[in-house]
């Protein structure tokens, strides 16, 4: 526990919500800021350039069947090389998290894409699997022949996923034994490039969250021209953000209404393991609405791609005191608290 002091007053909705009733929205305070800043501002908005505006997030809706689509590759398409990108549309309540045969994938705004995998020649489908917090599922095969050998042309980045805006470099190569003639790519999002040389071409930043296809196009001063695409995604960090906040009203709300097996969804499986019986030893006693009233707000954090470390306060006798909390995607790419 990180004990955090500050001026003995109310900050603002860091009070009203642990003096109160629980309600059925978290308001979400993450910020890229200081505390001093945070709690100068008593959980207003940030100075611009500090942080993500604060929103009040909702719990996900439980009960709520999800739906998926592949959207890339097509079905009946020929994988080369043993490796294949997977892109998507998803619908579900916050949270939802998608798998392709068993490798997570991202989630922005309705849409998913996973980073490259490995397959074999074995390989005849391709399976999206999406999931709700409360393990609702649905899933969309398509079938895919996977053949030996290396494509004539990739177009690869290292770094297919990430944070908008995202800058990314991108490596265009070819085995063709034929002088280049010129090099162009549409990158997906409206701008375009022109050269004349393979390797790593200049930067481009997508300043927009999203999944772009960059396609690539090589012409030789002899022979056709050769053509690849390369998949990204930039994430939008607010849309992260209100999902693990979705998370943890979650919790709040489900325990404060004496569900513990509802709340505890939002728990990873040693996790549940181990605080399910205290849990429900509370809700026995009737003391269960007290401790999600203790639980505190989002103040703070660190998000990651697959992780995030987050610090919830509450006001303690003037003082501000911090608890963290440590969020991971589970194997279907859902986020759940792994420590608290």
């Amino acid at each position: 526990m990180m004990r955090i002091c500050r001026m003995a007053r109310c900050f603002g909705l860091a009070c009203s919500l642990t003096a109160g009733p629980i309600a059925a929205q978290e308001t979400c305070g993450l910020q890229t800021a200081t505390f001093d800043i945070i709690f100068a501002n008593g959980f207003n908005d940030p100075p611009s350039g500090l942080g993500p505006t604060l929103t009040t997030v909702s719990p996900p809706t439980l009960g709520v069947t999800p739906s998926v689509s592949i959207t890339y590759p097509t079905s009946g398409s020929t994988l080369v090389g043993g490796a294949v990108q997977v892109s998507g549309t998803v619908s579900g309540p916050p949270d939802t998290g998608v798998s392709v045969n068993g490798v997570r994938a991202y989630v922005n705004s309705g849409q998913f894409m996973t980073p490259p995998f490995s397959v074999d020649t074995s390989t005849t489908t391709l399976t999206a699997l999406a999931t709700t917090i409360d393990g609702l599922t649905a899933t969309a095969p398509i079938s895919v022949m996977s053949v030996a050998g290396a494509p004539a042309t990739t177009f690869t980045t290292n770094t297919p996923v990430g944070f908008s805006p995202l800058p990314l470099q991108f490596d265009l190569k070819t085995s063709v034994a034929q002088a280049v003639s010129s090099v162009s790519v549409d990158y997906g999002d409206g701008t375009n490039y022109s050269g004349s040389s393979l390797g790593f071409l200049p930067i481009h930043t997508y300043a927009a969250a999203g999944v772009y296809v960059a396609n690539a196009t090589v012409t030789f001063t002899s022979g056709p021209p050769q053509n690849a695409s390369a998949i990204s995604m930039a994430l939008s960090l607010s849309e992260q953000r209100n999902d693990l906040c979705s998370v943890y009203a979650y919790l709040r709300a489900e325990l404060a209404a004496n569900q513990v097996t509802a709340a505890t969804h939002t728990l990873m499986g040693d996790l549940s393991t181990r605080l399910t019986p205290f849990f429900q030893a509370l809700s026995t006693h009737g003391e269960i609405a007290t401790v999600a009233a203790q639980l505190g707000t989002l103040a703070t954090g660190t998000i990651g791609l697959d992780a995030a470390d987050l610090l919830t306060v509450r006001d303690v006798s003037g003082q501000l005191v911090g608890y963290p909390m440590h969020f991971v995607r589970d194997a279907n790419g859902v986020w759940r608290i792994n420590a608290m």
